[in-house]
This record gives C-alpha cells, structure tokens and sequence, in this order.
C-alpha cells in the first residue's frame, strides 16, 4: 500500500548506578587505619611493674581479638550506617570462669537495634540491644538485652509479650561493656546530590547512545547506519 509499517517495541531505559558512595567510604576508611593504630602507657611518673603488665595485657587482648581489623569493620560501618557498638564479652571455662574476652561489632545491618540511653550529664548509663534469634526448627524469638555498668538483663519476646529470660547476672566489667559510635550523616551526605546528578548524566547518555548511536532505519528505501550487501 505503500505505507509505513511500524513494529512497537519496549526499550527499558538506561539505569547507571555508580558506586561513590562505597568509593568514599573505603578511601576514608583506608585514611584512618591503612597503619593501624599503636598504644602507648603515658604517664606524668615512670609506670609501675603493674601498671606496664595491666598495658601489655590489653595489648595482649588487643591482638587477640585482631583488633586492627575490628577498627577498619568498624570505620565502614559507622561511616556508612551511621551507628555501631563494640561489645566486650568474657567466654567461660569447663567451670563457668572467665576464660578469654571477646569482642563482638553491634550494627543494624547485622540484625541488631541499638538503643543507648544518657543520664541528664550525657554519660551513658545503660544500653539496650534487640535482635532475633531463629532456631533449628524455623522459630524465631525476639531478644532484648540491657546492660548496666554491673548487671545484664535478658528480656525475651516469643509472641506472648515480653518476659525475664533469667535473673540478671554480673557481665564481669566495672562498667558498660559497651563502645557506642554514632554520627549524624553518612560520609557521602553533603555529595549525594552530586552523585545522583552523575547517574542521571550517564543514564541520559546511555539512553541516547542506544537510540542514536547505530541507527538502523531506512530513508528513501536504503538503510542507513549499517553496510548491507544486497
């Protein structure tokens, strides 16, 4: 009939995301912790035989727990997530004694919610951790742990409300067992309009590079944008 024949098609436009944000992120952290931190005893006397032991034993507990990792995991999380914790912990003997400290990294990307609470002097007297637990049969129970500079409690909710796990024991600590980080923007805050103006850019140009950049449409009945032996 002479004329024109058209063939809908659906194109899905151009989606460019560019990781800035993981970029920032790492080059902040590998500023911080590229060399690890050292620890120095200083003091305004010569320390005591005690004194320099007690520093060593925390080196000692320092290394053990391959705290040099711990601060890079920790970087990339508070600067990403915006909050974390370090819980220090003692793992018991065939006797139930202390037998080793531990530490282990609080996130909300690992599960947990954290809830520090300040007295009226803004020193932390007491924190909260939520978390679930799902066991071998599929069952999962929510947990809320509080921790006082002396005392845990272990709170359970499986469905009926929330109940005292156990009575409150003694973490083994003087204090808060507890290192809390917090900071109120993410390391890519004041850039992100930056970034999603640079993904807009390069989804913009994609698109235009799929529809103009091999044109396959025919004019006067040849086709250009390709060579084609008839």
């Amino acid at each position: 009939t002479g004329e024109p024949i058209y063939q809908e098609k659906r194109v899905d436009r151009v989606r460019v995301a560019v990781p800035f944000q993981s970029v920032i992120t790492e080059r902040t952290v590998g500023f911080l912790f590229s060399i690890p931190v050292e620890y120095q005893l200083t003091m305004k006397r010569p320390a005591t035989d005690n004194e320099t032991e007690l520093f060593n034993s925390v080196v000692s507990i320092f290394d053990a727990n391959k705290i040099k990792y711990i601060d890079k995991r920790i970087g990339r999380t508070l600067f990403s997530e915006r909050e974390c914790a370090e819980l220090w912990y003692y793992t018991l003997d065939a006797n139930k004694k202390p037998k080793e400290m531990r530490v282990k990294l609080l996130s909300p990307s690992r599960g947990d919610e954290l809830y520090p609470h300040w007295d009226e002097y803004d020193k932390m007297d007491g924190f909260g951790r939520k978390y679930n637990i799902v066991d071998e049969d599929g069952i999962s129970t929510i947990h809320f742990d509080v921790y006082t500079d002396r005392l845990v409690y272990k709170y359970i909710n499986d469905g009926g409300g929330w109940k005292l796990l156990e009575m409150p024991k003694q973490h083994g600590f003087t204090k808060i067992p507890v290192i809390y980080y917090r900071q109120e923007e993410a390391e890519w805050t004041k850039v992100q309009p930056v970034i999603e103006r640079v993904e807009e850019l390069l989804s913009n140009w994609g698109d235009t590079n799929d529809y103009f950049g091999s044109p396959s449409y025919f004019v006067k009945g040849q086709l250009t944008g390709f060579a084609e032996k008839g």
